[in-house]
This record gives structure tokens, sequence and C-alpha cells, in this order.
């Protein structure tokens, strides 16, 4: 059976996501910005190691534009350099990447 990692499983996206993998009965797990630093986006890869995932969904993000435009350095390293980290990730851990954006990625 397929192993999912759900990136971001308290937001408004990956809530319901989550709702949706428990009412197929997938097997999954859920880690977020509580389990490694986005600002550092290698530390998600000892999560990998551990689980071994066929999948990850990411739904991570810094969204609303002002939010974005206040802290900009926050916005381009959650919304472009993390997603280019798991892109490269799972070329190297052989899992299949899922990303979610949101409406402000470059400010």
């Amino acid at each position: 059976m397929s192993k999912v990692l759900l990136l971001g499983a308290s937001g408004n996206l990956g809530s319901v996501i989550k709702s949706e993998l428990e009412n197929r009965g997938l097997t999954f797990i859920c880690a977020g910005r509580s389990n490694f630093s986005v600002l550092q986006p290698h530390s998600i890869e000892s999560i990998i190691n551990d689980y071994s995932p066929d999948y990850i969904v990411n739904c991570i993000s810094l969204n609303g534009i002002a939010n974005c435009f206040s802290d900009k350095s926050s916005a381009m390293a959650i919304n472009g350099l993390f997603p280019l980290v798991l892109a490269t990730l799972s070329s190297l851990y052989s899992f299949t990447l899922i990303h979610f954006s949101t409406e402000c990625v470059f400010c």
C-alpha cells in the first residue's frame, strides 16, 4: 500500500486533504512547521528517511499578498525554495511530489 506524507495538514487545504485521505483509508502521516523548519528545507530529509513515503503532498505556504510583501524573504523561502528542495529530494528519494502553490511566490 502507498504511503503519503502530508505537509501542512493543519491549514485550510491540508485539513481537507487529510480528511479525504482518512475517508479513503490511505496510509499517511502528517508533518508541519512544528516537525521541521521550512526556512531550513533540508531539515525535512530525516522525516523522509524515516517514513519512506511514496507520495508527498505539500500544502505549506505563506499566504496573503500583504503577508508576502511584508516578509519577502520568508515568502521566497517558503513558497519558492522549499518546493524546489522537495522536487530535488523527490528525485533522490523516489517519491512523487504533489505541490499546491499560493497566490504569491515572487514578490
